[in-house]
């Protein structure tokens, strides 16, 4: 008997560090999907550093290994290292991959995810099994050609982080995160906890990626709803109750995949559709492409009135699609009181008509524990998903009333939760997502990891909701909701890399799945987290052509305020501000309250880069007025650091770092890594502003060393040159120069314009008390072209301050006098106290030279 050959570790593996991705069999070194060139020689330099990773492998030892039998000197190593470093990006003085260890040798210190092969989408390597001495040797394996996955962007050199904090000379954006808190509050928001009881494996780990493991393809059913025949409005809960019943008694035992009620309602938002008997061709056709679905169930309702005890009357049909075959016509008839058994008996008649399989008696009474005990709490059930489906998370709030009339169900509290989620009150949604995991043990274990999952998301355990999910996406890979949030959850803990990498699995499901606009929005997401700001305006238009096409208004909302973030973030606020507006106007129709108030907190960070700081804080008041009036309890971290941000701006200095260190304890609170970060070091400058050096100086080493973990650069950047200011403070001319180098080179990696302007600034700063006044002229220069194409003018009055101080240290008074008066006349039209007071410090000083 041939014994089976042994694998390799790098047949079984890739490895995967930031955007780039190594395959030792294949010898390709990819970013962003497309291959990287490299020699040969580099390549095996590359393959022993990430062998060897976080180790120094001497330079002996390369030679030995990349040369064995050829006499080299050791210059055409060190010329190989220098393409290599060329290849990943790295620049003078960066040490992100490869640092040079002198003396010895070389050193790969990223941070490395080995990644299964099969999870990759690669073709699998296939190797002849050895043949026994008396078996003929066997013929070669011949591999199927395999499709390649749809590329992904091309990424940028950097990982993530919002927009860098101001310093006197220096200016920083106020916060513009789009988080993925928006996208995870309306999903959640919108999503109901109706899962079916299939058997999912809790295994998979944090650092994997989420394979695709070949299942047999389940037919899709979607519940298109049903028609009230009651002349009485107040039995249109009936119309939710029986769907999301229906679906629940379906999906048992995942012999098909139900289209979830959130989806059904969001193609129903789109295009009108009929409940019943009026289906066209067309419409069918439409109805397949929007939800993939095989078979759809349609059908009426009747209540009887108390007459007849409440009776109820249903009759549904399940028709094919596209072809509009009527599969299946029933009817039944009960009581409202006995809803569930009306539901359960027509589910037991429909899977006999269609020829599935009965569940078992456990799985019966793990579908009767998800539904909610009696009729008026079906009721209040059906109505509170009504209202977080319109984004009315203050009506939803019926489902206290649901929670009162059945304290003991599990899908209940849950949906609760996501109620207070949009009502931004963390502690209610964190308690009731808790109850509804302590409720859930009789519940099919899919749905009790579903709950499970969204406790973690309410408590910001992104990590752990992301091992849920992964194990989710894995035993049910054609279920895209599960492969949205897992892409989610991984890039709101920091994983990007692995976020895209689920993205990308996401993108090869068959469409209508495969081409869903939520995909795009998602990838954007990830690329700003990655600084990535061409790719994100990519995937945003794709998100929003997509969103246009289909007619899905709030997703063309939310890729237009991903468009104005990746403008905004690009120095290029005007044309950001329109974007916003369209945005704002599209929520506000859907009554998406906590959208509106999000996108008004970007419109107010592109007002405020253009110097309209009254403006600016009237749209952040605006903000926090319009999360109140949802009934929240939260003021909103991200309005609180921005407000920080304009009193800053505006001179007030000890009311910003008392709004800037609420805004730090709630990030914290909320486990969101990015934004504190952000925060801190905006505390950092206010310090720095207010004289206390030693504070300031703290805090920017905390996020440094924060930032290097998380693989932040930007804020590894911000952290660097902020670190400058302050030594070029005490003293330390030469460190700080340094540093402000490393700084400006990170953001010429990212193509960061908007930061970049402001750390040339710092670093003529520097250049000026070193004496280099032509070094310090010519950055100044090339600052202030970019801040005014940038369209910053508080910005711009910066630099024009530097340029004055510089021409007075050259002895041009009349220039300085004018740059001066340019500087002054921006500083009182946007009513910037510290800008006016900058400016007369340098009258002043002028008049004395005179």
């Amino acid at each position: 008997m041939a014994m089976s050959p042994m694998i390799t570790r790098a047949e079984k593996y890739v490895y995967e560090f930031d955007v780039f991705r190594v395959d030792p069999i294949r010898r390709r070194l990819l970013r962003g999907g497309e291959q990287v060139p490299l020699t040969p020689k580099a390549f095996a330099i590359l393959l022993v550093l990430l062998e060897h990773r976080g180790g120094v492998v001497e330079k002996e030892d390369l030679l030995q290994r990349i040369w064995p039998d050829t006499h080299v000197t050791e210059a055409n190593l060190t010329q190989n290292v220098s393409s290599l470093r060329k290849a990943l990006g790295e620049r003078a003085n960066d040490h992100r991959y490869v640092v040079t260890v002198p003396g010895r040798g070389y050193s790969f210190v990223a941070e490395i995810l080995e990644v299964p092969r099969e999870a990759t989408g690669e073709i699998e390597i296939v190797r002849d099994p050895p043949a026994q001495a008396t078996e003929p040797a066997p013929s070669p394996s011949v591999l199927m050609p395999v499709p390649p996955p749809e590329p992904l962007p091309e990424l940028l050199d950097a990982t993530s982080a919002p927009d860098p904090p101001f310093v006197p000379k220096w200016r920083r954006l106020p916060l513009a995160a789009l988080a993925l808190g928006l996208l995870l509050a309306m999903a959640a928001i919108g999503t109901v906890l109706f899962y079916n009881g299939r058997r999912p494996s809790s295994s998979g780990g944090a650092g994997e990626t989420a394979p695709s493991p070949a299942v047999p393809a389940r037919p899709t059913v979607a519940v298109l709803g049903f028609r009230n025949l009651t002349a009485d409005r107040d039995q249109a809960w009936l119309s939710t109750a029986l769907s999301e019943m229906l679906i629940t008694e379906l999906s048992v035992g995942s012999r098909v995949r139900m289209v979830s009620g959130e989806e059904v309602f969001r193609a129903k938002e789109t295009f009108a559709l009929p409940y019943t008997e009026s289906l066209s061709g067309p419409v069918l056709q439409q109805i397949h492409d929007r939800l993939g679905a095989d078979l759809i169930v349609v059908g009426s309702y009747l209540s009887l009135g108390k007459a007849e005890r409440s009776g109820l009357r249903i009759d549904f049909r399940v028709v094919k699609t596209p072809s509009g075959e009527t599969v299946a016509s029933l009817a039944e008839v009960g009581t409202e009181e006995g809803l569930f058994d009306l539901v359960s008996r027509a589910g037991r008649r429909l899977r006999q008509v269609l020829g599935w399989s009965e569940p078992s008696p456990e799985e019966a009474r793990a579908v009767q524990a998800s539904l909610p005990d009696g009729a008026e709490a079906a009721r209040l059930y059906a109505e509170g998903l009504v209202r977080l489906r319109a984004f009315d998370s203050r009506g939803a709030r019926l489902l206290q009333q649901a929670a009162a009339a059945d304290p003991d169900s599990a899908v209940v509290r849950s949906a609760l939760s996501l109620a207070w989620i949009g009502l931004g009150d963390d502690a209610r949604a964190r308690a009731e997502a808790e109850k509804a995991v302590q409720l859930a043990i009789k519940l099919p274990k899919e749905q009790r990891l579903a709950i499970e999952a969204r406790f973690d998301e309410a408590k910001k355990d992104w990590l752990h909701a992301g091992e849920i999910y992964r194990s989710l996406w894995t035993f049910y890979p054609d279920d895209l909701e599960y492969g949205l949030r897992l892409a989610s959850c991984l890039s709101a803990a920091g994983r990007n890399v692995e976020a895209l990498a689920a993205v990308a699995e996401v993108r090869r499901l068959p469409a209508p799945s495969g081409s869903d606009p939520r995909i795009d929005l998602i990838e954007a997401q990830i690329d700003k987290r990655l600084s990535n700001f061409p790719a994100e305006m990519r995937a945003a238009r794709f998100a929003e052509e997509k969103g246009r096409k289909s007619g899905e208004s709030q997703v063309v909302a939310q890729a237009l305020m991903l468009q104005g973030d990746g403008l905004l973030l690009a120095g290029r606020s005007r044309e950001a501000i329109p974007r916003f507006e369209q945005a704002r106007d599209l929520f506000a129709r859907a009554g998406n309250q906590a959208a509106v108030a999000l996108d008004l907190t970007h419109l107010g960070v592109a007002l405020n880069e253009q110097g309209r700081l009254a403006e600016a804080e009237a749209i952040y008041q605006a903000s926090l007025a319009t999360l109140r009036r949802m009934g929240g309890v939260q003021s909103g971290a991200i309005q609180l650091d921005n407000l920080g941000f304009v009193a800053q701006d505006l001179g007030d200095l000890p009311r910003a770092q008392a709004l800037l260190e609420q805004a730090h304890a709630a990030f914290t609170a909320d486990g969101d890594r990015v934004l504190a970060e952000e925060a801190l070091n905006a505390i950092g400058t206010v310090l720095l502003a207010r004289g206390d050096l030693a504070g300031a100086r703290q805090r920017f080493e905390t996020v440094l060393a924060l930032s290097r973990q998380t693989g932040n650069r930007i804020d590894e950047g911000r952290s660097l040159s902020y670190q400058g200011l302050v030594l070029a403070r005490l003293g330390s001319l030469g460190e700080a120069r340094h540093l402000q180098d490393q700084a400006y080179e990170i953001t010429e990696q990212v193509g960061d314009p908007v930061r970049g302007a402001s750390m040339l600034a710092a670093l003529a700063e520097v250049l000026m008390e070193l004496g280099d006044l032509p070094g310090a002229q010519g950055r100044l220069a090339q600052a202030l072209a970019m801040k005014r194409q940038g369209d910053s003018r508080l910005g711009v009055a910066e630099v024009l301050g530097l340029q004055a101080e510089l021409q007075e240290r050259l002895g041009n008074l009349a220039e300085a006098k004018r740059l001066g008066a340019e500087q002054m006349g921006i500083a009182r039209d946007v009513g910037s106290r510290s800008l006016v007071a900058s400016a007369l410090q340098g009258q002043a000083r002028r008049s004395l030279d005179e």
